[in-house]
């Protein structure tokens, strides 16, 4: 393993951008020396690999996903590369793209690298987290809705903001908090233009970005060479996870407001029939969570009303 350098700790996020209601903490009162920088756990989406612009291609069905998986996988080993650079011992890959986790494939993922795939997880399988973890990264991740980046939403098009404790997230943002919930600090991020500088403001800087491509619109953007991005991701990686150490995880303040804002009010209605739930607006629904565990999970009862075949047979 090599000689961890510390250095000083930065400052807030900048004022103007940065999310509302973060603390930068040890989570779970954790000491930074019980964590195992050796171990690095890997969430990745799809909307934000190389090369990737359309449903077309990072849809299971869809007829350019082959090709698309190929890109996926790139960017993943790539990851996996730079962590083994910079010590790993232990890679766990967490596949959360889509309804059925089955992106990156099997055989051509780098065999240093353990796969989670398959199952009802999004962003992490929670089971296979805990604080001895030294850091996370989150690979080929996406801006949130009504932002002119590539593919951006949150979960489903039905859903068309979403605010915590006053201020508008991403997925990344949540990925990010759920990871501080079991005391693991995020220290990388891929993706467009829009996530890395979001996530960057977010973390004050601390956070490692690294873009892999300009995003002109929701589905198009500048595309650099799969050789490129390998190398850049790979660097990443690297410094990320040799600054972990000094790395806090990104974490809510507690108690969690969620607000969501729907395309139906027939949606806001039915997701208001959870008992934590209250319909504030003809077309929002908000909740309170005592953590970001509990607010996830709400999230997610909330996915799968939205997504159940009573609501997608609306008028």
């Amino acid at each position: 393993m090599k000689a961890w350098n510390r250095r000083s700790f930065l400052g807030s996020a900048l004022a103007s951008a940065a999310l509302g209601g973060l603390t930068r903490r040890s989570a779970l009162g954790l000491p930074a020396q019980a964590r195992d920088y050796s171990k690095v756990a890997i969430s990745v989406d799809m909307e934000g690999i190389s090369g990737i612009v359309s449903s077309r291609e990072r849809l299971l069905d869809a007829p350019e996903f082959a090709a698309a998986r190929k890109w996926l996988v790139s960017d993943v080993n790539a990851a996996v590369e730079g962590a083994l650079d910079a010590g790993a011992t232990r890679i766990t890959v967490h596949d959360t793209h889509g309804s059925e986790k089955r992106n990156i494939p099997y055989d051509e993922l780098h065999p240093a690298a353990n796969l989670i795939r398959g199952g009802n997880q999004f962003f992490w399988e929670y089971d296979a987290l805990d604080s001895s973890y030294g850091a996370a990264f989150m690979i080929g991740m996406h801006a949130g809705p009504l932002v002119p980046a590539l593919a951006s939403h949150y979960f489903t098009s039905s859903i068309r903001g979403i605010r915590v404790n006053g201020r508008p997230i991403a997925e990344s943002h949540m990925t990010a908090a759920l990871a501080a919930h079991f005391g693991i600090p995020t220290v990388l991020v891929t993706g467009d233009q829009f996530v890395c500088r979001m996530m960057r403001e977010w973390s004050g800087g601390e956070m490692v970005t690294v873009q892999i491509a300009d995003s002109l619109a929701r589905n198009s953007a500048i595309t650099m060479p799969l050789e490129k991005t390998r190398k850049l991701i790979r660097a990443g990686a690297r410094e990320a996870l040799g600054k972990a150490p000094e790395t806090k995880p990104l974490a809510f303040d507690k108690p969690l407001r969620v607000e969501l804002d729907l395309a139906y009010p027939e949606e806001a209605k039915s997701i208001a029939l959870m008992p934590t739930v209250e319909q504030t607006e003809d077309l929002s629904i908000a909740f309170t969570a005592k953590d970001a565990l509990e607010a996830h999970k709400t999230l997610i009862a909330a996915l799968l009303i939205l997504t159940s075949p009573v609501n997608l047979a609306r008028p």
